[in-house]
């Protein structure tokens, strides 16, 4: 940017957000616990299995407690799943994280190594006897 830039900008420039560290990686976010553990009491009492469905002929009886079986069997599939993704997820982010720091181990290594050739006096070239 020139100078007049610059000036013009002014205070949009020092309101911008750069991050500091671009070599780092952002830590895994710990997992999400599920808001509420779906035991089978509470999704039998909230889909209804225990309520009087006697205003009902038996036809309809039997489809509404098959109907609230499927769905609570559904919402146990559902809990299963998000579950698993989540170990999902936190397994993926350690194997991220973990690649990372070898990586950097090995770039350091060999940064060392190069220093330590570079600290070694050149080999002479020339022969000493004659």
């Amino acid at each position: 940017m020139t100078p007049e830039a610059r000036l013009r900008k002014g205070p949009a420039l020092s309101t911008v957000e750069i991050p500091a560290f671009y070599w780092r990686l952002r830590q895994a976010k710990t997992p999400i616990k599920p808001q509420l553990s779906l035991d089978s009491k509470i999704l039998e009492e909230v889909l209804g299995k225990n309520v009087d469905w006697g205003h009902l002929n038996n036809r309809r009886q039997v489809t509404r407690l098959e109907r609230i079986a499927r769905d609570i069997k559904w919402a146990r599939q559902l809990q299963d799943v998000k579950v698993q993704r989540v170990v999902e997820n936190a397994r993926e982010s350690e194997i991220a994280q973990a690649t990372h720091t070898l990586r950097i181990k090995a770039e350091e290594a060999l940064a060392l190594e190069a220093t330590k050739l570079k600290e070694l006096p050149a080999p002479s070239t020339s022969t000493g006897s004659s």
